[in-house]
């Protein structure tokens, strides 16, 4: 997502033990329409914010998920 002055990454996380989400293993597991709903409720709710242009970029994959965890996790491990 991207909005002045700002690059703001998101994931999409779902519990690992509820059956409900027992066949989401990557973001290709999730129907075409939830992803339009995740991506107009994340614009919705940064939109609001004054003087805020806001761009919702595509999906990544589970890897790229990992990866900017783990590259959040260690920046703030390093913080500490």
């Amino acid at each position: 997502m991207i909005y002045p002055y700002d690059y703001d990454q998101k994931t999409i996380t779902v519990v690992d033990d509820y059956m409900k989400f027992e066949d989401i293993n990557d973001i290709y597991d999730i129907n075409d329409l939830q992803l339009k709903e995740i991506k107009k409720k994340i614009y919705i709710y940064k939109v609001l914010y004054p003087g805020r242009h806001v761009e919702v970029l595509e999906y990544d994959n589970k890897n790229q998920a990992v990866k900017l965890i783990k590259k959040f996790h260690k920046a703030y491990i390093y913080i500490l």
